[in-house]
This record gives C-alpha cells, structure tokens and sequence, in this order.
C-alpha cells in the first residue's frame, strides 16, 4: 500500500511532513508493531511502524525513533488518545529533520473495530492472527533484554496484541496485574476467593503444564495458565477466551509464550524456588511478634504480594465446647468444627485472610469505610449462624483496634486476645463481641498493675467497700457497681436495684463515709469508677475461665 493511501483512511493524521511529497507515493512492504526500545531486530527498511506509547517515557519515544530512522522506514504512526503528552516540537522535530514521516491513529470508543479495518486493508484477513502472534514474540524478545522487563508490562503486551482482558495472579491468588484494552479501571469485585478455592484443585502433574483450567467472571469465561517451575507453581495467568472480533484464543500459542512469565516471574521473586514458608508461618510470625527486623518483614510482605502500609485490625472467633467441665481454652477443637466455622466465616467475611488456631479463628480484616455498625451486625449474624449449625458449641468474638502498617499487627493480636479475656468475664451475659475500644481503660490498668500509686487507689476506695460488706454482710459494692453504671444517676439507679430513693441515699452516705470522699465531686467519681474496674481486674486474675 502507498503511504497516501494509508494517510486517506479514517482517523489517521499526518504530524510530521517535508519539502518532498513524492515520499507519500512510496509503499511501505511491511507493517511492524513496536511498545519498548530496543533492539527492534525485525523492523527492516521501508516499513510502515506502528508504536503503542502506553508504558514509554519521553526518553524512550525518542530513542525508538532514533532507531527507526537509522533504520530507514517509510514512515511511523503513533496510537495514541487525547491525552498523549509525547508528541511535542521536539519529536516531531526529529522526524522532519530526518525525513521520516510521523502519522497519528486516534484512540476512540469504538478504536478496537477501527484498528482491525485499517489492519484489514493492509493485510489479507487469514495472515492477521500469524503476524499479531509474530510480533508479540518479537515485541516480548525485546522486552526481555532491556530493564523494564516485568509482569505488569509482559501483561500489557499480551493484552494489546491479543486484544484480550489479562489478570495475572500470585501463588497465593492475589492480584498481581491486570490489564484490558478496552477499559483500563480494573473491577473491584473479581471473585478473586471463588477463583481461588477453583484454582486450588489444581495438580502439578507434569502432564498439565500448559493444559489451562476455565474460569468464569462477569458473564465472561478466561482461560487460566498454570505458571509453573518444574512442580511449584508460580502464579496464574488468566487470560479471556474469546473475543467477537478476534475470535477464540489459541492456547497452543499461550504455551509459547508462558516460559517469558515464568522467567519473569522467577526473576523477580529470587526467593520462589528457594525459600517456601507457609503463609500459615509467615501469619504466625506476625501476630505473634516474632520479626524483630521490619526490613525483614517488609521483605518478606511484599513476597506474599500483602500492601505492607494499609489500615487493618485483627478479630478472634473463640470456640468452646458447651458441656465439657475441664474445659480450658487452649484445649484443641475438633478440626472438622474449626473447619466448618472457618467455612461459615469465609462466607461472611470473604475478604479477610484467616488463621486456623487450636480452639479459635484468627482473622485480619481491612478497616475501610464500611460503618462500625454494619460490621458489628455481621459479627451477629455470624455467631447466630454457628450457634445453629454447631449447637454444641459456644463462640465469642473479640475485635482489635486498627493498626497502621503490617509489624504493628502483633499489638493487634494482643488487643483481640485482651479483649476477648477481659470481655468474656465481664460481659459474658450480656455481649458476644467485645471490642478493644469498650476496654481500653481496662488494660491500661492491667498493664499498670504493679503501679503503687493505683493499689493505693484501689485500697482507699472499693477494697474498704468490699471489706465493709463481708464484715456488716451489706450491700455497698452492688450499689456502687450499679451507681456507676447508671452515670451516677440516682433515679434510674434506685429503681434497677428495686430499692426506695431514701434508702440509697443512706448508702451513699455510707460509702462517703467508709471512702471518706464526697461522691458529688467529680473527682471522687473518677476514682471510685477506677476502683471498680481494678476490682474486677482482681476477680479475673484470682478467678479461672470455666464454663458458663
């Protein structure tokens, strides 16, 4: 074909001309694709060069264009949308001072369709699928000799010369990159869970190195390439199956090129072949506080493809058996009930990533925008669901504060743990979730045991109550207990403790003796409901978990 043919079809610009027209009557006789500098070993004089900008910089537009002219093509075309900054005085500079001719195709809504008629007219419809196979390999021969060889960019190339959707996904399937040419925001709600649990049936027999499994996700079907070292698998590459332009996707060909991702993929994850904790080991690691080297856990996160700066809590599903007298906590749960609970969760919370535990289910859970109300309405659900299906059983939930980045989430453990604890033994007949932000004030006093000035606290004021009432067998500790609980309101206290008005003022008056305080101050109020909650810390510490 001419060149002034090619620059009379629809969307294509000239940029760049010179003084000698006579070069438009020339005719380019063959048709190159480029996407990375390099080499560009199969680009040939008298060539007609298209080049996807995508993923280059300026530096890099300009150096393919240094080649290019060193090479002699008719001419250059660039596909590109509105918002292609690239093309300014100093591109388009030296393409005229060299005499190449610089053309522009227009990305639009509809360019897919657009980009298959202008390739139609330039080659015979039976060779289109050979030449875009052709130079994808020539295009990833390229990319794998220079520095931006990487999964994304080894993605965007199967992507546009396929012109499919791509996803590609770590050993533990998360996702790694995603790619589609004609949308590039990616969907938030890929089934990444039921892709997963499909997935994870997958055999490494040598047999089914390249055999792909399909896959279905928003009405459409992928097929998905094990990415395989000799039997430990690397990630996944799922790739769409058909297009109604471009027809089925031949996995023959796939099979050619995967070897590139493996490579890539090893290249870029040194430790794969060579290192292999558990995600159990590494989860474990964390909550229990056992890095004691943040660079080491930042390495060691971004090998498990986890955002390292993200804001997460931790909550712990404890499990007890309903009827079992000499039941402790740490006592192991049947593994087909830890089993069928963690099913029942991962249901409800299917984002979260959990940790199996002798008697209780670690979970970690992204704090996002989701209200605190709704989350705490899931956590009823939830424990209603498993109270149903395990009626021999009892569960109880305590919940962390949200922590900042991944080493601070062994504090978050701690905070479920605590809150769990001190939660089952306060409120174990009123709640099931006990939340750390309800009991902070109670392990900072427990932390703050051994404190002399908080035992002088504690003697002055509910310890002397508490003698009081062994000594005159009164009742001066439940009124105090549903004083404060009532804020100090004297109305609503009287008629919870079913007593007269008068009656429970003569016992204030007895506790302001006994303290030697006036309970009107504000001050006074603040110690007695300190003096109540180191009470209670005593009874934990003094008293065993049992069974309700």
């Amino acid at each position: 074909m001419k060149l002034a043919n090619f620059l009379k079809r629809n969307h294509i610009t000239l940029i760049s001309n010179f003084d000698d027209d006579s070069i438009l009557s020339k005719e380019f006789e063959c048709i190159s694709i480029v996407t990375f500098p390099g080499n560009l070993f199969w680009v040939q004089n008298n060539d007609l060069v298209f080049i996807s900008p995508d993923l280059l910089s300026h530096e890099d537009l300009l150096n393919i264009l240094k080649n290019l002219i060193s090479k002699k093509v008719l001419g250059c075309c660039i596909i590109c949308d509105d918002d292609f900054k690239l093309m300014n005085a100093e591109t388009i500079t030296l393409c005229h001072q060299n005499n190449l001719l610089l053309f522009q195709l227009q990305k639009e809504h509809d360019f897919e369709v657009i980009w298959l008629e202008i390739l139609s007219s330039i080659i015979h419809q039976d060779h289109l699928l050979p030449f875009f196979q052709q130079q994808l390999k020539n295009n990833i021969i390229c990319l794998m000799s220079i520095h931006q060889l990487s999964e994304k960019n080894l993605t965007y190339l199967l992507s546009f010369f396929l012109y499919r959707e791509i996803y590609l996904l770590s050993k533990q399937f998360n996702l790694l990159c995603h790619d589609n040419p004609m949308q590039s925001k990616l969907l938030h709600d890929l089934p990444l869970k039921k892709w997963s649990q499909e997935l994870s049936t997958w055999h490494t027999d040598e047999s089914q190195f390249f055999e792909p499994m399909v896959i279905d996700f928003n009405a459409r079907n992928y097929y998905c390439f094990p990415l395989k070292s000799h039997k430990n698998i690397l990630g996944y590459l799922c790739i769409e199956k058909s297009h109604p332009l471009w027809g089925e996707l031949n996995t023959y060909f796939i099979a050619e090129i995967l070897p590139n991702f493996i490579l890539c993929m090893i290249d870029k994850s040194k430790n794969e072949l060579t290192y292999r904790k558990p995600i159990e080991e590494y989860l474990q690691s964390i909550l229990y506080g056992l890095f004691t080297d943040e660079n080491t856990l930042k390495r060691e996160t971004a090998y498990f493809h986890f955002e390292y700066y993200l804001n997460r809590y931790v909550w712990i599903l404890q499990i007890e058996p309903l009827h079992t007298k000499d039941y402790r906590r740490e006592t192991q749960i049947p593994h087909a009930i830890l089993y069928k609970a963690k099913n029942v969760v991962e249901q409800i919370f299917c984002r979260n990533i959990f940790l199996v535990e002798k008697s209780q289910i670690v979970s970690i859970h992204v704090k996002d925008d989701e209200p605190n109300e709704k989350v705490l309405s899931k956590f009823d659900m939830l424990l209603n669901d498993l109270e149903l299906q395990c009626p021999e059983y009892s569960f109880r939930i305590g919940v962390s504060r949200a922590y900042a980045d991944v080493y601070r989430l062994k504090y978050a453990y701690e905070d479920a743990l605590f809150s769990l604890t001190i939660g089952k033994m306060l409120f174990s007949v009123t709640k099931k979730v006990f939340c750390y932000d309800d009991l902070l004030i109670y392990h900072f006093l427990y932390q703050q045991m051994d404190n002399p000035i908080l035992q002088r606290l504690y003697v002055n004021t509910v310890q002397k109550i508490t003698i009081h009432d062994i000594e005159k067998q009164d009742s001066l500790y439940e009124t105090l207990s549903e004083l404060i609980n009532c804020d100090f309101n004297v109305k609503e206290t009287y008629e919870n403790l079913y007593i007269h008005r008068n009656t429970l003022y003569q016992r204030m008056k007895k506790i302001e003796k006994i303290i030697g305080l006036s309970i009107k101050s504000s001050e006074t109020k603040l110690l007695l409901q300190l003096g109540l909650k180191l009470d209670h810390i005593h009874r934990i510490l003094r008293k065993p978990i049992e069974q309700d």
